[in-house]
């Protein structure tokens, strides 16, 4: 069997002894035995079992490969060199560089809408944020600083987009093919696990009515910025309302002769996350009563401008008293944390938030402006969509130079766009803020055990274990897909605990001789049936269209049951009882071994005390956890 690795063909007689060179088979078979889960067939005498030769859990060499090169890709490179040892981790990214979501989206006005201060690592903090909402620039240089901290890139291969990925069930490893985006070329890897980290909002969406192409003049998505074309005095068109579009068009507004906004959809645009917490903050600095600050987001819903810079000073205080500024993150991610009332319907904070969100809107509208109102704010229940702060937008929309089209396009033609009513506007540009192409499976080719492709196996709905993986596909997990708290808070803590969870199932494949892994049917249909009763009480089975339900207004939300915080409860240690587990030998209990464990083995330490340390490693002066040495 010859295997083709990135760059060059491997004999499998050269690859690592713990690489399956079984016979292709349906099922893992030892001796004549089909066994999963340790359940054997018994209609042959097995032959005489043999106590491998070696100390107890003595880990086997695994071979992983990852995908995509954005916080998500950076996170696991990290997290697995801190965890296992004995394995090798290549992350493919088809960029020619370290990509992303905050590399990519460049567009005027491009900021999280999570406070700056809780959207880094959680053990990474950044006290040098200039303002509390963090623009694409800023995020993107701590991205490149953290990479760098990291050493991430040296996992890290460039060029090369996967495109397929097969499972062989003989050999239990993932065939990869690979394409170079430049040329075309193929290569071929492969991996023993393979691990989805791509990030979600990275491919735009173009809009599909006829006629774009025709259009004579620059057109570009909010995702592929065109940062040589002018606006001044131009007439642009802002194509959808979502956050993307919510940020573009008070810029566009200050420099265009007039901005044309397409908006066929309601929307709630949200009091600011955490502001209360940071204006506490700058009370503290000005000598203000904080007490009179108010801190609920009810109370901050007519806020207009929610962006607040912070001063020296306050950097200052956040680089020399790490305690201080660990508090200030803690009570913003508190108060998310907290929220979780505003998404079930029923609940008090649920029923304050539709009054004090309406109201907010309606007040920064101002008089007048009925017809605004009536079709921009929303009947279902905030948080149903992406909540987005807004800054300026709904101000920008009751400008002179902006006309509001509560209709989706129909058409395009050489000078303009047609309405879905049949209206004409000339054009000089045209702005596509409509989303992305958001994988509710991957981009790539997956086939699993059996030849089952996740195409048709996760066609009409995603067949996915707690967002990481799914039946039938052995030794893959993706981070943050579907049913993943995609709306429920900040993503990225639940990136790191994704990673820690991998490398749990890792290190128990590792020491205890697994050969394929991958989550029982039974227990993700009793999850799913979990996930979907409790969305009949919550906001996101409102009637509004949203890419959580694939753009459907009727749609089955794929978010997690709950808030961001519970999602990592529920991931923080693998439930290995709703897995099927096949093991390398027929006896699950190989790996205890010889009876040795890896400190008797004198020769593997630099001296007596380094050997002896391992072998008492439960003798302490005090109460504190303990560890083997495997």
């Amino acid at each position: 069997m010859l295997i083709q690795n990135e760059g060059s063909t491997i004999s499998a007689s050269l690859l690592p002894a713990e690489v399956p060179q079984a016979a292709a088979a349906s099922n893992s078979t030892t001796n004549g035995i089909e066994e999963i889960n340790g359940v054997k067939d018994t209609t042959e005498e097995p032959q005489k079992y043999h106590v491998p030769d070696q100390w107890f859990g003595k880990r086997h060499f695994v071979k992983v490969i990852g995908l995509g090169s954005g916080l998500g890709g950076m996170v696991l490179s990290y997290k697995l060199r801190r965890a296992l040892q004995k394995y090798q981790l290549t992350i493919y990214e088809r960029s020619d560089r370290m990509s992303g979501t905050w590399w990519n989206n460049t567009y005027p006005g491009v900021a999280c809408d999570i406070p700056a201060h809780v959207y880094t690592y959680s053990f990474r903090p950044n006290t040098d944020w200039s303002t509390f909402y963090a623009y694409g620039k800023e995020i993107f240089d701590y991205s490149k600083t953290v990479g760098a901290e990291f050493g991430s890139e040296r996992d890290m291969v460039f060029n090369r987009e996967v495109i397929k990925i097969e499972w062989d069930e003989a050999a239990s490893i993932w065939n990869v093919t690979l394409k170079d985006p430049r040329t075309g070329e193929l290569s071929h890897d492969w991996c023993h696990i393979f691990l989805n980290s791509g990030g979600r909002l990275t491919d735009g969406a173009m809009p599909t009515f006829p006629g774009l192409e025709n259009f004579q003049g620059p057109v570009m998505h909010s995702s592929k910025w065109d940062h040589t074309v002018d606006f001044k005095d131009k007439t642009a068109a802002v194509i959808g309302n979502g956050s993307s579009a919510i940020q573009i068009v008070p810029q566009l507004q200050k420099i265009c002769k007039k901005v044309v906004c397409y908006m066929r959809s309601e929307t709630w645009i949200s009091p600011p996350i955490g502001l209360g917490v940071a204006r506490v903050l700058q009370a503290e600095e000005n000598g203000e009563d904080t007490s009179k600050i108010p801190t609920d987001r009810a109370a901050l819903a007519a806020v207009s401008h929610s962006q607040m810079e912070f001063s020296e000073k306050q950097q200052k205080r956040f680089r020399e008293d790490p305690a201080y500024h660990l508090k200030f993150r803690k009570e913003i991610e508190g108060t998310i944390n907290a929220g979780v009332d505003l998404f079930i319907r029923g609940t008090k904070q649920h029923a304050a938030a539709y009054k004090a969100f309406k109201e907010g809107m309606t007040k920064r509208i101002g008089p007048g402006f009925e017809d605004l109102k009536e079709k921009l704010i929303p009947s279902w229940s905030p948080g149903c969509r992406r909540l987005t702060p807004g800054d300026g937008y709904l101000e920008a929309l009751t400008q002179p130079n902006v006309e509001l089209i509560f209709e989706g396009v129909s058409g395009a033609d050489e000078r303009g766009l047609i309405s879905t009513s049949g209206k004409h506007n000339d054009l000089d540009v045209v702005v596509c803020a409509t989303g992305f192409k958001i994988p509710f499976q991957p981009h790539f080719e997956v086939v699993g055990r059996n030849g089952l492709k996740m195409k048709d196996a996760w066609d009409p709905d995603p067949n996915c274990y707690l967002g990481i993986a799914g039946p039938g596909f052995p030794n893959y997990w993706v981070i943050m897909g579907p049913r993943g708290p995609w709306g429920n808070g900040s993503v990225i803590p639940a990136m790191e605990t994704s990673c820690e969870y991998f490398a749990k199932v890792i290190n128990k494949m590792q020491m205890e001789g697994i050969q394929s892994i991958e989550p029982r049917q039974d227990a993700t249909d009793e999850l799913m049936e979990h996930i979907d009763a409790f969305h009949e009480g919550s906001v996101w089975t409102d009637p509004c269209r949203s890419w959580y339900k694939k753009g459907q207004a009727d749609g089955r939300p794929w978010l997690w049951s709950g808030s961001a915080f519970s999602y990592l409860a529920a991931i923080k240690e693998p439930r290995y009882e709703d897995y099927i587990i096949k093991y390398k030998n027929h006896n699950r209990w190989a790996y205890l071994g010889n009876g040795r464990m890896k400190g008797n083995y004198a020769e593997l330490y630099p001296d007596h005390d380094a050997q002896f340390e391992a072998l008492t490693p439960y003798i302490r002066n005090e109460d504190v956890d303990w560890q083997f040495d495997y």
